[in-house]
């Protein structure tokens, strides 16, 4: 029950003009221990701290696939997940049920917890 799974998924394709370059799907995964939090801040933690933690890994291994492959560098841009979820709450709290799209450039986290 203090344990959390938290698992961050990330696509990341290059296309030339007229075919797919690569597409590389990649899922980062962390159990975290959460202890003496409320459930709206286990709910904080676990949509934005957590996967917070986890994207330098899995923006390290990207990196790192495609140096492998004898593409150029690729360096994701940092995500704001505070801001994710902040969004996402807002757009809870309206009741209105639409996803909004994440900041350019940026793709959102899929939580599975």
């Amino acid at each position: 029950p203090d344990t959390q799974e938290v698992t961050l998924t990330l696509t990341v394709e290059a296309k030339g003009e007229d075919n797919t370059l690569f597409l590389i799907e990649l899922v980062q995964a962390g159990v975290f221990l959460i202890q003496g939090y409320t459930d709206e801040e286990q709910q904080m933690l676990t949509g934005s701290y957590c996967p917070g933690s986890l994207y330098p890994f899995a923006r390290e291994a990207i990196a790192d696939i495609v140096a492998r492959g004898g593409f150029p560098q690729l360096l994701l841009q940092p995500i704001n997940f505070d801001a994710l979820y902040a969004q996402a709450m807002r757009e809870r709290a309206s009741g209105n049920g639409e996803q909004v799209a994440p900041a350019e450039g940026q793709q959102a986290p899929e939580e599975t917890h």
